[in-house]
């Protein structure tokens, strides 16, 4: 993880306290300073504008996953620690993702995360996913459960996103020796299931 400057630290607590407290459209790059001691001259010498500040508080926030679990942890293991570290900051990630331009912020900071903890840049489809779960999640104020809601996410993954080579050919081939009566048996019990849901 990379070794932030005081000033850096001081605008991103200014920037986390400031999401806790008020959504990102209400905040303006006077209160990021005002709240972190810094000038503007300061701010922009470290941040392009304050949505280049958030995504570095998001980041940062999010990226404590990889530290509590290590990096040998299971992608659920780091999926779960991601999602508590989401449920523990709800102010914070409520008020990103009741904006679109917060949604966009959480997706790059979750599109750095991939980059930094797997040396993969996920597609646009995995980070649509995990945005559009975490903002049913945020309307919800959180209440449905982690391995709900990283079920959810995983769920809406593309197949050959998470899944390559033979194992792909393999599920593909699979799926393609299904009979259309058990394709359709599949789908009854895949809609039954569906309304069993909370």
């Amino acid at each position: 993880m990379e070794i932030l400057t005081p000033s850096k630290q001081k605008i991103i607590n200014g920037v986390t306290e400031l999401l806790r407290e008020k959504s990102l459209g209400a905040i303006k790059v006077a209160d990021i300073t005002a709240r972190s001691g810094v000038s503007h001259q300061t701010f922009y010498r470290v941040f392009a504008d304050k949505y280049d500040a958030c995504e570095c508080a998001c980041y940062r926030l999010l990226s404590a996953a990889a530290l509590v679990v290590g990096e040998n942890s299971t992608v659920k293991e780091q999926t779960f620690c991601t999602l508590n570290i989401i449920r523990t900051n709800a102010g914070f990630f409520r008020h990103l993702l009741d904006a679109d331009e917060g949604v966009e912020v959480v997706k790059r900071a979750l599109t750095h995360l991939s980059e930094t903890t797997i040396s993969f840049r996920s597609e646009s489809p995995i980070m649509n996913s995990w945005a559009f779960c975490l903002q049913e999640w945020s309307r919800s104020r959180f209440s449905t459960g982690v391995e709900d809601v990283y079920r959810r996410i995983i769920s809406l993954y593309p197949l050959n996103e998470v899944v390559f080579g033979q194992e792909l050919q393999d599920i593909m081939e699979r799926y393609g020796s299904r009979t259309m009566r058990e394709l359709e048996d599949s789908v009854s019990l895949r809609s039954k299931r569906g309304k069993q849901a909370p």
